[in-house]
């Protein structure tokens, strides 16, 4: 549910601590420690 909701929305990602349940998911799946740095590196790229 959580997969399709986040597809159908258009989502990047899904932010979870189970990422297992996520294995066959058509979106990348991330724990919140993950997802953390993938803003940072964003947010560092964007800066200059």
């Amino acid at each position: 549910m959580i997969h399709e909701a986040a597809r159908q929305t258009g989502a990047e990602a899904i932010v979870t601590r189970n990422k297992p349940d996520f294995l066959r998911a058509e979106i990348p799946a991330h724990s919140p420690e993950e997802m953390i740095q993938i803003l940072e590196q964003r947010s560092s790229t964007n800066e200059g």
